[in-house]
């Protein structure tokens, strides 16, 4: 039937063949020059090298496990200036090739390698476990090659950058400088707030290679069904059909004295940021959900005043997130690309002409949307209080209201918090990739949440004058529950002048670790307890004639697992109940003033 159609409309068929000649032959022709389109996309300047000869190693560790490891030079018989790229993501080997073969055609030799048990690399996939001692094997043989110039460089997102920090507990000389992007240290302060467990985590289990779920119902239904199984602890085998060992012991570590924390790999990364000795180029965005290890690792940098740490309105996947934001802010893997080229001529290639500033760090402001650069951060700062009042209108969506002066009066309210309808996330640092419209991460206006009976809103007058947030928020909660432990979250908004709300951050504690205890501690039901609960640092700019509102509840999911309002191991839970929440007076926000400008 094909065939006859054709021979009735000849020029048609020659037309479509032409077509698909041309596609075959554009496809061709993009696939050889990867490294063009990667330069032109990233407004990255010229080539000033030919590629030359490429080779495969296989590097053996310590213990004798061997790595495939994937050398590309430059063209010319020298050595050169080396970027070691480690990734554990056979997925995402084309796109870290494509990298690679840009950075020959800059003059450096690119070094890509499959960390132990991914891709062609042997060895028993462990993450973090082998990290620090299989990238500390790589940089001492890599110091040792005859194409290396005795200067060596690191450059990795995500997990691509956790090897780096593991590497840096112990290196050579040889190792200059490394540019982490989106990844830090503090894997416990990755997993859990206060007793609360993020569920992202959740989701990159079900993505990595030794995991493949099914997928047929929908990456969304997927995740969130997952997210909502119980007992948590047995997920894996439900959803993957596997024993993920690592993740039963990530999520069974809640307290910082469970073993894994004291592993002699934890141990390692622990101290790899305040022991550095070189400087270091960091990126990452406000909405990543590593952004508070990352951090806090700048803040613990032995090397900070010499370092650079920019922090855009990013999601983890380097781009752009939120509802408020300018057009034209570049992604992150944009502006890492071209720090990072500046960045590698200073310290690989030792070319002084441009004199290099000393460290400082460049935020973006969401709130005013512009960038601002300090040398430290957060700035210098007045903490500003507002106090909670008019306890009975904060289940109303005209809410309570948020004082500048403190509030004497006793005042008290309850609500009834059901683990089998919790509040919904909306926006924040709580996902690696948007799962759909409503499922992303970002600045995003909060709809009617405030109708919910279980979300109590405080709400402050009009602004007189622009106020900016640069550091960390905290809420002060008065709160009793009549459950043995539980929950509670408070999310910190901005409201506009039309009265739509849009989050800046937002944070959890369960009762039993509350205060950021180390264990769990023993709540008696019904008792009035003080807990404080502390949200990651930000800035953004409240303009005047906005409001602050903050919405406390106890349910933020799938942002944080769903509380049983239960006592004992949160992933050992198989049955939820229903349990009385009340808030007391005093209870209070304290915020972080701006008050001198860059």
């Amino acid at each position: 039937m094909i065939k006859k159609f054709f021979s009735k409309h000849p020029r048609l068929g020659k037309s479509l063949a032409a077509v698909a000649m041309f596609t075959l032959v554009f496809a061709a022709f993009a696939y050889i020059n990867l490294h063009h389109i990667y330069r032109f996309h990233y407004n990255l300047p010229a080539f000033t090298h030919e590629a030359g000869k490429k080779f495969t190693e296989q590097m053996q560790t310590r213990d004798g496990i061997k790595l495939h490891t994937r050398i590309y030079l430059p063209e010319g018989e020298q050595a050169w200036p080396t970027v070691l790229l480690r990734n554990p993501y056979q997925i995402m080997d084309r796109y870290f090739n494509v990298i690679c073969n840009a950075y020959i055609r800059y003059g450096y030799a690119c070094v890509l390698q499959h960390t132990r048990g991914q891709g062609k690399s042997e060895g028993e996939w462990e993450p973090l476990v082998n990290e620090p001692a299989d990238g500390s094997d790589t940089l001492y043989w890599l110091a040792k090659q005859k194409w290396v110039d005795g200067n060596i460089g690191m450059w990795g997102i995500s997990y691509l950058a956790l090897v780096q920090w593991a590497a840096a507990f112990d290196y050579p000389p040889e190792l200059k400088t490394f540019v982490p992007i989106s990844m830090g240290t503090d894997f416990h302060k990755t997993l859990f707030e206060n007793g609360a467990f993020r569920h992202f985590v959740t989701w990159w289990m079900m993505v990595m290679p030794d995991s493949k779920p099914d997928m047929s119902n929908g990456e969304e239904d997927n995740f969130l069904a997952a997210t909502k199984f119980r007992p948590h602890f047995e997920v894996d085998k439900k959803f993957t059909d596997k024993t993920l060992s690592w993740y039963r012991e990530w999520i069974s570590s809640v307290s910082k004295n469970a073993p894994i924390w004291s592993r002699e790999d934890a141990i390692q990364l622990s101290q790899v940021a305040e022991n550095l000795q070189i400087p270091v180029l960091m990126l990452d965005g406000w909405y990543d959900p590593f952004f508070g290890s990352l951090f806090q690792d700048y803040l613990d940098l032995g090397t900070r005043d010499q370092s650079v740490l920019v922090i855009g309105p990013w999601n983890h996947m380097q781009q752009v997130a939120g509802d408020v934001l300018n057009d034209d802010i570049p992604s992150a893997s944009e502006m890492a690309m071209q720090l990072t080229l500046e960045w590698f001529d200073y310290y690989l290639k030792n070319n002084k002409t441009k004199t290099r500033e000393a460290g400082y760090i460049k935020v973006y402001d969401v709130g005013s949307n512009q960038w601002q650069t300090y040398q430290s951060w957060p700035p210098t700062h007045a903490v500003k209080n507002f106090y909670f009042d008019v306890f009975e209108n904060a289940n109303l969506c005209e809410g309570g209201i948020l004082r500048s002066e403190e509030v004497h009066q006793q005042q008290k309210i309850s609500y009834l918090f059901d683990p089998q309808d919790p509040v919904k996330t909306k926006g924040g640092s709580s996902f690696i990739v948007p799962l759909s419209d409503e499922l992303k991460p970002g600045a995003v206006f909060q709809g009617d949440i405030c109708l919910r009976e279980d979300v109590l809103s405080f709400i402050s007058e009009p602004l007189t004058e622009d106020m900016t947030l640069a550091g960390s928020a905290r809420v002060y909660l008065s709160v009793s529950s009549n459950a043995p432990d539980t929950m509670f979250t408070a999310k910190l908004m901005d409201v506009l002048p039309d009265g739509s709300a849009v989050n800046i951050r937002d944070s959890a504690t369960t009762l039993s670790y509350r205060n950021g205890s180390a264990d769990a501690l023993v709540y008696e039901p019904d008792s009035v307890v003080d807990v404080a609960i502390d949200m990651w640092a930000m800035q953004w700019t409240l303009k005047k004639g906005h409001r602050v509102r903050v919405d406390i509840s106890s349910s933020n999911f799938p942002a944080f697992n769903i509380h049983s309002n239960f006592a004992g191991p949160w992933e050992q839970q198989t049955q939820t109940q229903t349990a009385q929440q009340t808030l007391y007076s005093p209870s209070s926000l304290q915020l972080p003033i701006l008050v001198t400008a860059p």
